[in-house]
């Protein structure tokens, strides 16, 4: 029951006095709620939405009183709004007209009661996404000082597309990144110590943010997108803490832009308190701390790119080609050596072109990809199963990394393509040793 509220009797008498002026006083006011004074708001106060209530006006009594207060109880159960949020009520009267058997109009004198209700704040079900929590980094030291050598060197990681699906029934998340591969490819840049390593890009997958087919079991599952990235990229730093450390943005890493632009206009852009130099707060840089790691963001797919010396490049990719020809594809479109990733395939080309001066070789690569190859990564061609779980299925997908030599501004370069050998323990033979996960 609505407790604390009575209908003042000389309110009804007024409202009525403005259907029967020659009976009632007429007066342009309206009822009144009376309730202990700190239980009323303000007029500011005061928001929609209303529980509304109608019933007959004629005959007044208790009864009635007793009637409007029920309904006005079922009218707040409802809507779910307690009496204690209540902070106001109006009358007002109209009237209606019937015909009864005989054809003969029947005027009725009706009321309706308001009552105004604070709003409540609405909360998302699940926690709001957050920046990942900062990694501890123990930095490695290089035996016997630095390593004297006549190149630089550069570790290229493609494709991780860090990623999960979650499953209510048995409370258990399901990577599209693998593990032993990104575990594998830690190791050799710990083996190498770059100068630099290179994220090849969709470094996340975000699939909850894309224009494809979505599935329950991407919903929460992009705060541990976020903090799983932040932690890859803190143990890359450790085993490397002298590198030049870059993500390019990839398509899949886009997916969180076009998202905001499409659908929260006003949201692009916006960045915390006094800090007008810093990245976006929904942006996969901040979200996965990447100055607390000093990692360098190359934004801007497709167009973004990087530049390892004057003479190779390095883009996310757009072109996807059958039959490993996607690197023949690249090299005869661009007029400079190019590696890329997209593909999720190993594959090199070569080109030679004659020129003026004589003539010059262009190449083509992209080192395959760190995600799983089993069906996990949604794709066209990937599906689930009644339950939404990944079918098992192998597409045309392969594992590796490419280490690259080369020398500053216009000198040459040498790419060496590492394989992952996933059916096979997930190793990689490189400089007479074989790397296996969880291994030294």
């Amino acid at each position: 029951m609505v407790t604390g509220y009575e209908t003042s009797e000389k309110s009804v008498r007024r409202y009525r006095g403005k259907l029967s002026p020659g009976d009632y006083e007429a007066a342009e006011h309206e009822a009144v709620a009376r309730a202990p004074v700190e239980d009323v708001g303000t007029g500011a106060d005061l928001d929609e939405p209303e529980a509304v209530v109608d019933g007959s006006w004629d005959g007044f009594g208790p009864k009635d009183k007793a009637a409007l207060h029920g309904k006005l109880d079922a009218a707040l159960d409802a809507v779910s709004v307690s009496p204690d949020d209540v902070v106001g009520l109006r009358v007002s009267t109209y009237q209606s007209l019937t015909k009864d058997a005989d054809g003969d109009a029947h005027i009725h004198d009706l009321y309706a009661v308001k009552l105004q209700v604070r709003t409540k704040e609405l909360a998302p079900a699940w926690p709001v996404v957050q920046p990942a929590p900062p990694a501890t980094i123990v930095r490695s030291i290089r035996p016997g000082g630095t390593l004297a050598r006549a190149d630089k060197v550069t570790v290229v990681l493609p494709d991780t597309q860090i990623g999960y699906r979650f499953f209510i029934d048995d409370q258990t998340f399901d990577p599209f990144h693998d593990e032993a591969a990104m575990d594998v490819a830690l190791q050799v840049v710990a083996e190498v110590k770059p100068d630099r390593v290179i994220f090849l890009g969709d470094f996340l997958d975000l699939p909850a943010f894309g224009r494809y087919e979505q599935e329950q079991a991407f919903a929460a599952t992009t705060q541990k997108s976020v903090d799983r990235g932040h932690r890859y990229l803190a143990s890359i730093r450790a085993v490397a803490p002298d590198a030049e450390i870059d993500v390019l943005e990839g398509n899949h890493d886009r997916r969180l832009q076009n998202m905001i632009v499409n659908n929260a206009k006003a949201a692009f852009g916006l960045r915390q308190a006094m800090d007008v130099s810093g990245w976006p707060v929904l942006s996969v840089p901040f979200l996965c701390n990447f100055a607390d790691l000093e990692v360098n963001y190359a934004e801007g797919y497709p167009a973004g790119q990087l530049w390892i010396n004057n003479n190779l490049r390095v883009i996310h990719g757009t072109k996807v080609r059958s039959n490993a020809s996607t690197a023949a594809a690249v090299v005869h479109d661009d007029d400079v050596s190019t590696i890329f990733g997209h593909i999720h395939r190993v594959e090199t080309q070569y080109l030679t072109r004659s020129n003026r001066s004589g003539g010059r070789t262009l190449v083509a690569h992209t080192p395959g990809c760190l995600c799983r190859i089993d069906g996990a990564v949604p794709s066209v061609k990937g599906s689930t199963d009644l339950l939404g779980r990944a079918v098992e299925s192998f597409e045309n997908w392969q594992q590796g990394l490419s280490v690259i030599h080369y020398e500053e501004g216009d000198g040459g370069f040498a790419i060496e393509s590492l394989f992952i050998d996933t059916f096979r323990g997930h190793k990689i033979r490189y400089n007479g040793k074989i790397y296996t996960p969880g291994g030294n």
